[in-house]
């Protein structure tokens, strides 16, 4: 009987299957999601089974799976399927894969079974195209609307999980590599309603053992801790963990990440200047950050190896990673000042430092030898080499012997994630993680592992592999976002701060990750923020800067991060102010006592406010800063400017900053930077692909030295947002302390084009200067400061963080002349007389006044450059430092102010004259509006 019913079924079961293949979908089904396929491995159907809407993309046939073989991409052309089985050929390919499909409660699973040759490129387990496109998530490979979700979630670190964007739709991928095995490749397709995503999520971790981290007894991802703000400390150390809890009590944050607590990476050998008693203070320490009621963070640099790392010297690791791999030419000596090689070394790098990549370091046997020059043709070698590097021994080599190149970012060497050596690295930080009692870590710098093959898989192995050595609850942060690390990350949106710029950056650079993380099911906060003391470049932080990303952290209900230390907070005298501002902020987002309305209004990019209290109820006040503008009264630049208020009239309300005067051009201190004679020297950083440009010696237009520089280009496109440039390199860099101003005479064209006059300082970093080329014949511009909010007007190569970062005078690097804003099928050309770098002096600005609609007010007072006024009140006036210092109150006459009007309004700027030099000043009108609350 048994027999007999066995066979019963195979028939019906070799019935249905040969129906299918007539012409039928394969179907697969659990409580939301009805998968159909057709026999040539077409995506038929992708339909959410409670409200019968196939999300599945129409039109050409697409298939599911792909597989790509030398240069060419194969669809699946036959599918047949033996129950929970299929079998899928690539025709012309001659290739067949066997796919085991796992139909789950809430998700189905793939697993790659079998592939009739390794020959491939890569294997697509999903080609999943939908029709959905409203919410998606990059990083965890999903895309919803507010009904159904689809995900196609990576299981292990063989698979790959990759979102495309198409214009009708979202197509989820999921790839197979062959350098980390075909078989076994595994993924997760989800298809739910929306409400319901995270609940299968977390079944999918569970059920295939992936890391599913708690805090606090709950889940991560619906964890209320990721909500508490933290500080990044420098400089933590066992004598002044006192001072930093005071300051995290004082701004409402919960946790203290320290950095500065190693000697090295790698070993992470503790750094006794800040841990005199070694592994056993930095633990005590942790203590003393828990005894005060907060968690204690761990910063720490992924994979990287310090150079004087043990496993780099005096014996260099083995296991350390290498990014090429040559064989020595024939024996060399201990002494050898070349290293002859089999291969040309060509295209590898010839400098080192924190934004080189790859680095100038060979290991051969146990030496390492730092070349500065190769020979890319026959005899192929890297030569002037310094032999024995980073306390190594210099040794002889045989002919033969391998020269490896190691792999370097930011400075350090990597560990080789296929190596042994990362499971000792793994057991280091892990242990020094559980022993001390650390609650959260940051794993910094993880995007270099890249530079090992692919990103989402070395990056995700090393973490990983911490991870899973970690025995206590442990709240995850990091860079080098992977679709693998997002089981183990709490939440997103934080990285190096700006200089400049801090409420911009926050609108461009912080404000849309909110979105890019929130659609992957990320947490975010706001961060890092920096609290800044004053240098030679940058101003120190003023509350409304604080208040700005405060505001905003109310209203999008997410934490604040603070990136700085305690030499910045002790120089900034406005700092317990801020971070008393920033605790009352943290207590009312807590507390959520504003309502959704409010929240939504204090979301929209570039709106200001100020916290006020009213009758015992807290409120925003709408506030204007600015647009900061620079007036001069002397022999260059203006003194007048327009400014409109879009609220009612009110009295003037100002923040005035004495800015250092520049030595004249001619004065004899000054330094020619670039000249006629340097034209040949400069060489173009490259444009947009309609642009032409040049940059010649010229006599046409002579101001000073006998010739010019001219600088030519050509916009062939349709669009004016595009660029060019050009770049003077300076070796070694110069040291223009105190002396960073420019002098430049530009002779215009007046087509309206906007000339950059930048220097680039270390790590890549540049500080900018704008001219509006609005103007015909000769103009002389003092230039200073740098660009701060006009960075985001335009589009550059090198992005907005390079613009906005620390720039220091004394390490320039180059010099550079770019083009933006260049009008559509015109050619445009500036002159430039010599290029200055001029002293900066020290001066004091006297009885200052500014004239609003005629109307002018004198305020009796000195500012000596760095230092400011803030009027906000009409009858007082509050003199500050360059530090925020308060020097002085001066009283003033309230029927002096002028009122400023709705609408436009305009303004001029005075002050007793300088002798020799333009007297500079930077103005900030500040306007109120109408307050609000709940």
């Amino acid at each position: 009987m048994r027999i007999a019913c066995c066979l019963v079924m195979g028939f019906i079961l070799t019935s249905f299957v040969a129906a299918q293949e007539a012409g039928k979908t394969f179907v697969f089904q659990n409580d939301y999601l009805r998968l159909g396929l057709t026999p040539q491995g077409a995506v038929a159907e992708f339909t959410d089974r409670a409200a019968n809407i196939n999300y599945a993309l129409q039109g050409p046939p697409r298939s599911l799976f792909r597989v790509r073989r030398t240069s060419k991409t194969f669809d699946c052309t036959k599918l047949t399927r033996h129950g929970d089985t299929l079998r899928a050929e690539f025709g012309a390919a001659g290739i067949t894969a066997t796919i085991n499909v796992t139909v789950k409660k809430h998700y189905l699973m793939l697993e790659l079974a079998d592939l009739s040759t390794e020959d491939v490129k890569w294997f697509a387990l999903s080609n999943l195209g939908v029709t959905i496109k409203d919410h998606r998530g990059r990083l965890l490979n999903t895309v919803r609307n507010d009904s159904f979700a689809a995900v196609c979630q990576a299981l292990n670190l063989q698979t790959e999980s990759r979102q495309s964007v198409l214009r009708n739709g979202t197509v989820l991928g999921g790839y197979a590599w062959p350098q980390f095995g075909l078989k076994g490749a595994r993924l997760a397709l989800v298809g739910c309603p929306a409400k319901e995503r995270l609940a299968v999520l977390e079944e999918i971790e569970l059920d295939n053992r992936l890391p599913h981290l708690k805090l606090e007894g709950v889940w991560m991802k619906r964890s209320p801790v990721l909500k508490r703000s933290y500080f990044l400390c420098g400089g933590l150390s066992e004598a002044n963990v006192e001072q930093w809890i005071k300051y995290a009590k004082l701004a409402g944050s919960r946790y203290l990440m320290i950095t500065g607590w190693m000697k090295t990476f790698g070993h992470y050998l503790i750094n006794e200047r800040n841990y005199p008693h070694g592994f056993e203070g930095l633990k005590a320490t942790v203590a003393k950050i828990h005894a005060a009621g907060l968690k204690a963070g761990m910063h720490c640099m992924t994979g990287s190896i310090s150079k004087h790392d043990p496993w780099v010297t005096p014996v260099p690791d083995r296991r350390l990673a290498a990014d090429a791999h040559f064989a020595l030419a024939q024996a060399i000596t201990a002494k050898a000042k070349s290293v002859p090689v089999t291969t040309s070394p060509q295209g590898l790098p010839l400098e080192e430092g924190y934004t080189q990549r790859g680095g100038i370091t060979l290991r051969i046997d146990d030496e390492l030898i730092k070349y500065r020059a190769l020979s890319e043709r026959k005899p192929y070698a890297f030569l002037e080499c310094e032999r024995g590097a980073y306390g190594t021994k210099p040794a002889p080599h045989a002919a033969g012997a391998a020269v490896v190149h190691l792999a370097e970012r930011y400075s350090w060497f990597m560990v080789d994630t296929n190596t042994d050596l990362l499971d000792e690295l793994a057991d280091i930080m892990a242990g020094i993680y559980n022993e001390c009692g650390f609650d959260m870590v940051y794993f910094d710098g993880g995007e270099a592992l890249g530079g090992q093959g692919p990103h989402w898989h070395h990056v995700s192995k090393v973490k990983l592999s911490i991870v899973s050595k970690v025995r206590r609850d442990i709240l995850v942060q990091g860079s080098g976002n992977t679709h693998l690390t997002w089981h183990i990350y709490a939440r997103g949106n934080c990285d190096d701060p700006s200089a400049r710029a801090s409420k911009r950056y926050l609108d461009f650079h912080k404000l849309p990750r909110i979105t890019y993380y929130g659609n992957s099911e990320l947490e975010t906060e706001l961060g890092w923020y920096a609290l800044r003391a004053h240098d030679p470049v940058n101003f120190a932080t003023t509350p409304d800067e604080v208040e700005y990303v405060c505001a905003k952290t109310i209203g999008y209900d997410v934490p604040l991060s603070w990136n700085t230390n305690l030499r910045n907070l002790e120089r900034n005298r406005r700092s317990m102010e801020m971070l008393t501002l920033c605790g009352r902020y943290e207590k009312l987002r807590a507390e959520h006592y504003f309502r959704p309305k409010v929240c939504e209004r204090l979301r929209v990019k570039g709106d200001e406010f100020r916290l006020i209290q009213r009758g015992g109820e807290w409120e925003f006040l709408p506030v204007d800063y600015g647009p900061a503008v620079t007036a001069s009264v002397g022999a260059s630049g203006t003194n007048q400017w327009t400014i409109s208020n879009r609220f009612a009239a009110q009295s003037l309300q100002v923040r005035l900053r004495a800015l250092p005067a520049l030595a004249p051009y001619e004065a004899p201190e000054a330094a020619v930077l670039a000249g006629p004679e340097d034209a040949g020297k400069f060489a173009s950083v490259g444009q947009s692909a309609a642009v032409k440009q040049e940059l010649t010696a010229s006599r046409e237009q002579v101001k000073a030295g006998g010739g010019s520089l001219r600088f030519t280009a050509t916009n062939e496109g349709p669009s004016e947002r595009v660029w060019c440039g050009q770049e003077l390199k300076f070796r070694p860099p110069l040291n223009l302390t105190g002396q960073y101003g420019l002098g430049v005479w530009v002779y215009g064209d007046g087509k309206g084009e906007l000339l950059n006059v930048q220097l680039m300082s270390r790590n890549d970093t540049r500080l900018e200067h704008y001219l509006d080329v609005d103007f015909t014949g000769w103009r002389y511009f003092e230039l200073v400061e740098p660009e701060t909010d006009r960075v985001y007007d335009y589009r550059w190569p090198y992005g907005d963080k390079r613009a906005l970062s620390d720039g220091a005078p004394n390490y320039i690097t180059a010099l550079s002349l770019y083009y933006n804003n260049l009008p559509p099928g015109q050619t445009v050309t500036c002159y430039l007389a010599p290029i200055k770098s001029l002293v900066l002096a020290t001066v004091k600005l006297r009885q200052p006044s500014l004239m609003v609609n005629g109307r002018k007010v004198t305020y009796p007072c000195t500012l000596r450059s760095g230092s400011y006024l803030e009027v906000l009140s009409p009858n007082t006036g509050k003199v500050y430092g360059p530090d925020n210092e308060l020097l002085k109150e001066i009283k003033l006459d309230a029927g002096d102010t002028p009122t400023v009007r709705a609408g436009d309004n305009r303004l001029a700027f005075g002050c007793e004259p300088l002798e020799g030099y333009t007297a500079r000043a930077l103005i900030e009108v500040i306007r109120e509006g109408e307050p609000f609350g709940n």
